[in-house]
């Protein structure tokens, strides 16, 4: 070995990244992946949040869940809804 070289002592092995949502935390939590999904788009479609929510954090969310969700995150100022009422971004 050369003085540049560097052995490990120990290796682990790389896992899939998880998020756990306890039940105390769910609102919380899963308006900041809401959050965190909207940074990747300008702007996503009302109907577009559950599809991109399970396709991103394979988290399958009902309409109702959504609803309560998406109006809850505006009332804590996480997400805006746009005037046509359909649309949604980050804030």
């Amino acid at each position: 070995n050369t003085p540049d070289e560097k052995l490990s002592d120990f290796y682990v092995e790389r896992k899939t990244w998880r998020w756990i949502i306890f039940p105390w935390n769910y609102t919380e939590d899963v308006i900041s992946l809401m959050k965190k999904m909207l940074e990747k788009y300008e702007k996503v479609h009302h109907n577009e949040i559950q599809s991109k929510m399970d396709e991103r954090f394979d988290i399958k969310l009902d309409n109702k869940s959504i609803n309560e969700l998406l109006e809850e995150a505006v009332r804590r100022n996480k997400i805006k809804k746009h005037d046509d009422g359909e649309h949604w971004t980050k804030i």
